[in-house]
């Protein structure tokens, strides 16, 4: 069984899409949300970036997004 906390590729993202489409009935124009376990972070927002540093994975999607945003504090405005 594979580890919900781990490095994920985007095969894994995909299928998950995919074999679950009650789940994801946008299916691949499902939106991604990243942050923290905790929730006090959410981000709507990433800058879709190739990272080819580490030559042990890479080259890999690189997802970033700005720290002090956050996706819930903008849903109150």
């Amino acid at each position: 069984m594979l580890e919900s906390y781990r490095r994920i590729t985007v095969k894994d993202l995909v299928d998950l899409v995919k074999f679950n489409p009650k789940e994801f009935p946008k299916g691949l124009d499902t939106v991604i949300l990243s942050g923290d376990f905790e929730g006090n972070t959410a981000h709507e927002k990433h800058e879709i970036m190739r990272d080819s540093q580490d030559t042990r994975i890479g080259p890999a999607i690189f997802l970033g997004f700005e720290l002090h945003e956050n996706f819930y504090d903008e849903m109150e405005d």
